[in-house]
Order: C-alpha cells, then sequence, then structure tokens
C-alpha cells in the first residue's frame, strides 16, 4: 500500500470514528400546542396549554363515546368555552357561528349555541394512551390511524342524547383556530327560501348535521358526495319515497354504497328525514351558482 493510500485509509477512518462518537443531532422539538384565534378588525391571538393553565384554567377529564371508534374513551383537555371565553370574552356567545380550521385544510362550523347549550373539551390527550394522541378512524374502510393533535374537539355524549344522536358532527380533529363568523357569510347560498315551511326549516338544521360536510348544495358544503341542487335539484329525479329509502338505508338500493345510512340510534329517524326531504324541494326554488 503507498503512502498517499494509507494517509487517504485513515482519513476516512478518523471521519468515520468522529461521526459516531460525536453527539446525536437534537431531535426536533415537539410542536407547541397553541391554538389561534381570528378576531375582526385586530390581529389574531395565540393561547398555549401553558398560557392556558397560567390563566387559571384547570385541565379537565371528560369520558365520551367517541363517534370515530364508536366506544367510550376519557380525554383530557380543556373546557371550550373557559378557552373561548379566556380569547374573546364573553363577546363570542352573542355570534352565530364558529368556524374551525384544521391542518388538513377540513373547516368545520358549529353554531354558537351549541357551545351554550352542551358541554365541549377541547382535548390534547388520551387517558388510555397518553403518550398517543391518535385514534382509529372506522367510519372509513379500511379503517385508519389519524393523529389529533393538537386539539381535539370532543362533546359530553353520554348523558347528552341530542349530541349522542348527532354522531360526528362538530367534532374536528388536528384543530388549529378559531373564528367567528355569521352563517350567512360562511354559506350563503343554503338557507331556505322565505315562507318555506316549518318542516324546511327543521330539515335545514338536519341537512347541517347529517348532509353538509359530505355534500353541496348551491356549491356550499362539503366535496366528497354530489351536489344536490345544480342544475337539477335531488328531488326534481328521485321519487321522495325512493329518496327517504336511499337516505334510510343506501345498502337496500345499491352496493357498494358508499354512503352511509343516516345515524340508526337518531330519534324519530323517519320524521327527521322527511324534514330534509322538505328542505331540499324547498330548495328547488332557490337555485344558485
Amino acid at each position: 500500500m503507498s503512502h498517499a493510500t494509507r494517509w487517504l485509509v485513515a482519513a476516512l477512518l478518523c471521519l468515520v470514528t468522529f461521526r459516531s462518537a460525536g453527539a446525536a443531532p437534537a431531535s426536533a422539538p415537539a410542536p407547541v400546542q397553541s391554538l389561534t384565534f381570528a378576531r375582526p378588525g385586530q390581529p389574531p391571538h395565540t393561547l398555549t396549554r401553558t398560557t392556558l393553565r397560567s390563566l387559571g384554567l384547570t385541565p379537565e377529564r371528560l369520558a365520551v363515546f367517541d363517534p370515530y371508534e364508536q366506544r367510550v374513551i376519557e380525554f383530557e383537555g380543556f373546557s371550550a368555552r373557559d378557552v373561548l371565553d379566556q380569547a374573546y370574552g364573553v363577546a363570542w356567545q352573542s355570534g352565530e357561528e364558529l368556524l374551525m380550521t384544521c391542518s388538513d385544510g377540513y373547516k368545520p362550523s358549529v353554531p354558537v349555541r351549541r357551545f351554550l347549550e352542551h358541554r365541549a373539551l377541547l382535548a390534547y390527550a388520551r387517558t388510555d394512551q397518553p403518550s398517543d394522541f391518535t385514534l382509529l378512524k372506522g367510519d372509513v374502510q379500511p379503517a385508519k390511524r389519524v393523529a389529533l393533535g393538537p386539539w381535539y374537539l370532543v362533546w359530553e355524549n353520554q348523558s347528552d342524547a341530542t349530541v349522542r344522536a348527532e354522531g360526528d358532527f362538530g367534532w374536528p380533529f388536528q384543530l388549529v383556530s378559531f373564528e367567528p363568523v355569521k352563517f350567512s357569510d360562511r354559506f350563503p347560498h343554503l338557507a331556505p327560501p322565505a315562507g318555506a315551511s316549518a318542516a324546511a326549516q327543521r330539515g335545514f338544521g338536519a341537512w347541517r348535521i347529517h348532509c353538509q360536510k359530505c355534500h353541496m348544495l348551491n356549491g356550499d358544503g362539503g366535496e366528497i358526495g354530489p351536489e344536490l341542487n345544480w342544475p337539477m335539484n335531488v328531488t326534481e329525479y328521485w321519487q321522495p319515497n325512493m329518496l327517504k329509502r336511499w337516505v334510510l338505508d343506501p345498502a337496500s338500493m345499491r352496493l357498494p354504497a358508499k354512503m352511509p345510512p343516516i345515524n340508526p340510534a337518531l330519534p324519530h329517524r323517519e320524521a327527521v328525514v322527511d324534514d330534509l326531504i322538505a328542505y331540499l324541494s324547498a330548495m328547488r326554488e332557490n337555485k344558485r351558482r
């Protein structure tokens, strides 16, 4: 071996030894579990878990029937109402809607009155798996495990039959921000026309809970299922009795049926579907694009 070759081998050995013995690269810091609160005409306000504790909020534990895993799970977090009071004062309580943004781009909105009438927790951990803030999302096939952080909005539904019947309405995970909005600004083309029947008005409320996350109507809503009012309203090409059967039990009419049936545990289930169809029928006179 030549002198030059010996020198090259020695240099390479030194380099390998240095990299092996040196300090390991620092791991990436854990993401800060913060929430951002948009405020009209003001800079956004951000609160972290540490800040919330320093403001006097105490972490709580709440056992709920999780709509995704379909079983009781206990979560740890802060009272949603207390957090919103810290972010906005009590002014938010007289608003219409709270628009939430999730890190995956999902943007659900929930009426303010729901927060006032029912108990909600902004969760940051599961007590049964404290180091793994995930859940098994069983409403898709095959089921998949999803990350919940930084925040998961959960609702007390073991003693609250109304919330239990609404399934996963208002249960966003990967939650990063809140924004007070007006419903008419967020969904300008969804309200039933003036003079719509009481059944259509009730159906509008049911639409928001059970249908809007998947279906568009006049271009507003979800993007999973088809648009139901433009260019033709669904009641213009489905007979009402067949449409009702489809909503109650899609698998009885088509296999495979990607659309799930309306919540089988929903009280007065058939009456709710009748109201939904009344709302859809009324929207035939309110087509916009």
